[in-house]
């Protein structure tokens, strides 16, 4: 029986350390990026499009949105490095769960996102739910992809970039 168990407990820790999946960009292009509008008025979309041949992605970024004022909150991506449309990157993402981010942040995934699949806690849905306009908080690390969190672990060149971590 405590072998079933042990046996039990590895698998448990073998499925929770695997489902960290990470995504590689190696040398893709960053052709364009827009901005639309989300779930919130308090936070906008960044898509970003990369490509490599005839691959591409689009990774998004939720930034903070004074609707008030009509301002957006772009301080780039990773540690506030500002990319540029034409040059090719190297990016690293891995799955992380919406608790990932500190509670200290105000996060679209927070307020806009329901993560409903406990065996795959990075997956999630999004509502509806406006909230008051907070810029408090990193947001240039955490992104998504079909409805997918990541967090950003490596860019390069991490050229303008403002390394104050």
């Amino acid at each position: 029986m405590r072998t079933i168990i042990s046996c039990g407990i590895l698998f448990v820790n073998y499925l929770t350390c695997s489902a960290q999946v990470q995504v590689k960009l190696v040398e893709y292009e960053y052709i364009r990026f827009s901005y639309t509008q989300t779930c919130n008025k308090s936070f906008i979309n960044k898509a970003m499009v990369f490509r490599k041949g005839n691959d591409s992605i689009t990774i998004n970024q939720k930034l903070p949105f004074n609707f008030d004022k009509k301002e957006i909150f772009d301080n780039g991506i990773f540690y506030s490095c500002n990319i540029e449309v034409g040059n090719t990157y190297t990016l690293n993402l891995i799955q992380i769960a919406q608790d990932s981010i500190p509670i200290e942040y105000t996060s679209y995934y927070r307020i806009n996102s329901i993560f409903p699949n406990k065996g795959r806690k990075s997956e999630f849905i999004e509502i509806s739910k406006d909230s008051a306009f907070d810029y408090k908080g990193r947001y240039d690390k955490y992104f998504d992809i079909k409805n997918t969190l990541y967090k950003m672990t490596v860019l390069s060149p991490a050229t303008n970039c403002k390394f104050d971590h």
